[in-house]
């Protein structure tokens, strides 16, 4: 068969995802598909493992084995050069670390053509390596448990309830239990797996796999997934059904899915965008789809965005949203059918509409020129199902403690407590200003701020998807 990568079962991506760091990073920012410790993205051969990202994209190499702190150019240098090309949301980064680099350090060595295992392919600012997530489209903090998987196993004839069990484990009727966390996904071929930490209920060796290839060794095999993953499919289990159906998960992956399952343009899944068309033999690391490796729990940035929407007092909820001249005219105009609504009604107008169809409300009458802040409220709930930060306290669900850490995190501090830990930013409705906050979540996804955000956003869309296909097959049979 050769090579094949196993998939998140729930989201659809590689779990062999690697980063190309920065030469301004430490070592541990980078790793390579199999994250193996001290792992990087090796250069097979000079210059032509830089040829997707081109002479001007900045791109070094660096000596592992020597590791004398210089950082080389892969071509020959030469007066036609020109300067990287570099995005303008990367403009003013790009530019000090290329200040940084000295012409001796980029002084291109014929000798290094022998033994290129040892260097490893730094990132530059206009990097377009296939084979990792450059450094400087997404941050190693971003990328936090990208390659952490964890599975449904089989429970055995003599499998008996734990203390950390979630309910749904508990349940008898539920064939599988939760697994501990591995950090490394072994290809398809070699896709055995014995060892996984921490080993909850003396688990047994399992071949995880996103699609049940054998129906009648069904036992055989386990559901792999992101943790953070299967943290979304709850929660849109829940808003669907009233409760997380995890019976009805493993009866999609027995029975549903399929290679096509996970390809672009499928019927059966919203895998539509950017994610069937990266799964190929090897994943592929194409510049402006890094968003689908960000962590979608916990998203840097998503602190400041909560604190600059937040007012140091209470708000009313009539409070208008916008700051508008103290010369503007608010008054109807003559013969504006909106002017004899009473408020009431005019609420339950705006809360019918999306945001593009406010925008041309105001514009049409002067009614709405003027629109109170708990209008977003509602937007924020509707056009953001995703955003659990905005739900109310009763509704919150903490995050299991092996969804928030790592298997390399676990075994380096082994008497941590396994700890539910709750949602990070949960947003304080009384003094949120809604508007400023749908604007600058919408802001963030679009200019790739909080790209942990736009994978939650993603990830909720495909969970969707799944739960409507377990629906539609459980009332066909």
């Amino acid at each position: 068969m050769g090579y094949s990568e196993i998939l998140c079962t729930i989201c659809g991506v590689s779990f062999n995802i690697a980063r190309i760091r920065r030469r301004d990073e430490p070592k541990e920012a980078a790793w390579a598909y199999n994250n193996n410790t001290g792992s990087f993205l090796e250069v097979d051969d000079l210059p032509s493992s830089f040829e997707s990202c081109g002479r001007e994209s900045g791109c070094t190499y660096y000596n592992r084995i020597k590791d004398d702190g210089v950082y080389k150019s892969p071509w020959k240098s030469s007066k036609h050069d020109k300067d990287p090309v570099v995005s303008a949301q990367n403009a003013r980064v790009a530019i000090d670390a290329m200040k940084d680099d000295c012409d001796e350090d980029l002084e291109y060595d014929d000798s290094d053509k022998e033994g290129e295992s040892e260097f490893e392919h730094i990132a530059g600012p206009g990097c377009k390596s296939y084979n990792g997530y450059s450094a400087y489209l997404i941050s190693s903090e971003e990328m936090q448990g990208c390659t952490t998987f964890q599975c449904l196993v089989h429970k055995s004839t003599s499998w008996q309830p734990a203390a950390d069990d979630e309910d749904f484990e508990r349940d008898p009727q539920f064939p599988m239990f939760l697994s501990g966390l591995c950090d490394y996904m072994p290809d398809r071929e070699d896709g055995f797996i014995n060892t996984m930490y921490p080993m909850r209920h003396n688990m047994q060796g399992h071949i995880p796999d996103h699609i049940a290839w054998d129906f009648n060794d069904y036992t055989d095999y386990s559901v792999p997934f992101h943790p953070s993953c299967l943290e979304i499919y709850k929660r849109v289990s829940t808003q669907l059904h009233g409760s997380v159906d995890m019976l009805g998960l493993v009866q999609w992956h027995k029975n549903g899915t399929s290679a096509e399952t996970f390809e672009g343009f499928h019927p059966s899944t919203t895998r539509t965008d950017d994610v069937g068309y990266l799964n190929e033999q090897w994943w592929a690391h194409n510049n402006e789809t890094e968003y689908v490796a960000a962590n979608p729990l916990f998203i840097p940035g998503l602190a400041a965005v909560v604190e600059t929407s937040l007012s140091p007092h209470n708000i009313d909820s009539n409070m208008g949203a916008f700051d508008l001249p103290a010369s503007s005219n608010l008054a109807a105009s003559p013969g504006d059918p909106f002017a004899t609504l009473p408020m009431e009604l005019r609420l339950a107008v705006l809360s019918s509409l999306p945001n593009a169809d406010l925008s041309n409300l105001r514009l049409a009458s002067r009614v709405f020129r003027q629109l109170p802040v708990s209008v977003w409220h509602g937007l924020v709930l509707q056009d953001m199902p995703w955003l659990w930060e905005a739900w109310p306290a009763d509704k919150a669900m903490p995050y299991p403690f092996l969804a928030t850490t790592t298997e390399r995190r676990l075994r380096a501090n082994p008497s941590i407590e396994p700890n539910r830990v709750p949602v990070p930013n949960m947003l304080p409705s009384f003094r949120m200003n809604w508007y400023k906050l749908y604007c600058s979540i919408k802001r963030g996804i679009h200019d790739g701020t909080l790209k942990g955000l736009q994978n939650r956003k993603r990830i909720w869309a495909d969970c969707e998807a799944i739960a409507l296909s377990i629906r539609t097959t459980s009332e066909t049979i």
